[in-house]
Order: C-alpha cells, then sequence, then structure tokens
C-alpha cells in the first residue's frame, strides 16, 4: 500500500511488471521451442545461445523491476528481492556470459538458416 491506494494500481508500477512479465513468457516460449528443437533436431546451439540469453536477461529484467517496486525494501537483507537481484548477474556469467552467447547466435546465422 502506498498513499492508502494498493501499489499495483500505480501505472508506472504496472507498465514496469507488465514488460517484465512479457520477457519471462518470451523467454519461456523460447525455451519450450528449444527443447523442442534439440529433441527433433539433435543440434541447435544459435537457438540454445538465444534462449540462454533471452532468460538471463528476462531474468535480470525481472529482478530489477522488482527491485525497483520495493524501492529502498529491495536492498535490505531482511527481504529475498535483494538475492534474486545478486543472483541474476550472477547466472547471466555462469551460463557462459553473454558476450560468447551473442558470438555463438553470430557464428550461427553466418553459416545459413540450417546453422
Amino acid at each position: 500500500m502506498q498513499f492508502d491506494r494498493p501499489i499495483g494500481s500505480f501505472q508506472a508500477i504496472q507498465h514496469r511488471l507488465v514488460d517484465a512479465a512479457m520477457q519471462v513468457e518470451q523467454a519461456r516460449t523460447l525455451v519450450s521451442y528449444t527443447a523442442w528443437l534439440r529433441q527433433a533436431k539433435g543440434s541447435c546451439p544459435r537457438e540454445v545461445a538465444m534462449a540462454k540469453l533471452l532468460a538471463t536477461r528476462a531474468f535480470r529484467q525481472a529482478a530489477y523491476a522488482s527491485t525497483l517496486t520495493y524501492g529502498g525494501y529491495g536492498f535490505i537483507v531482511d527481504q529475498d528481492i535483494q538475492l534474486y537481484f545478486r543472483r541474476a548477474k550472477q547466472v547471466e556469467h555462469q551460463l557462459e556470459g553473454p558476450a560468447l552467447q551473442r558470438e555463438i547466435i553470430g557464428q550461427a546465422w553466418g553459416a545459413g538458416p540450417e546453422g
């Protein structure tokens, strides 16, 4: 609650959370498609790299949006939001990092549509 209203009723908060939700749904769809393609085709390095890049970006964006929504409470140790914010950046680099994922996508794209 803020100013005697639910925090979700503020348009700026709604837009931030909708953007994060859309990115998470895009990542979920691409990961599902990549899993299906991997099972059907075998090797699909471009799609795997795209899925990793999009999923880690969605995670980071959702954690950032949550931190902004919670304001200062998002940084205190008593709230779980600060854990997600830290983990988002850590996971991004555990999966070989965004630069390598972009390199894989670029190389596979240069090899043609069958990559």
